[in-house]
């Protein structure tokens, strides 16, 4: 389980060690056509798109759809792919119900679906 947990390390310091204006790509799981630049993110046409978070949600999962799993694990992979589809479905339609319950709740989903997909890179050595 150590090795998963390395993974994950390794995984997030790469994102944090990128910034969100980085030309360069090369190792990182950073989508960085998405990230854009600020004025990119002037022209987003929803308030969620205009989140860190989101477009990272949307790296991560764009990540999870290309990665190779070990032989065997690829229920493990399934099941990351689905859990950083929930967070990036779950921020823009929490974020759309500014104010509400139903919205709060949302965003509470993404974070648990988030923390499923750190899960999923502990069970995992990549």
């Amino acid at each position: 389980m150590g090795s998963g947990l390395d993974s994950r390390v390794s995984i997030l310091d790469r994102l944090g060690s990128r910034s969100l204006d980085s030309r360069s790509s090369t190792g990182s799981i950073l989508d960085h056509s998405i990230l854009g630049t600020t004025a990119a993110r002037a022209r987003c046409s929803f308030d969620y798109e205009k989140l860190d978070c989101y477009r990272l949600a949307v790296s991560v999962n764009r990540w999870f759809s290309r990665a190779g799993f070990p032989r065997g694990r690829s229920h493990l992979r399934d099941q990351g792919l689905r859990a950083s589809d929930s967070v990036v479905c779950n921020i823009a339609e929490g974020c759309s119900k500014k104010g509400t319950v139903g919205g709060k709740n949302q965003l509470l989903i993404a974070l648990g679906s988030a923390g499923e997909c750190c899960a999923v890179l502990d069970c995992v050595s990549l």
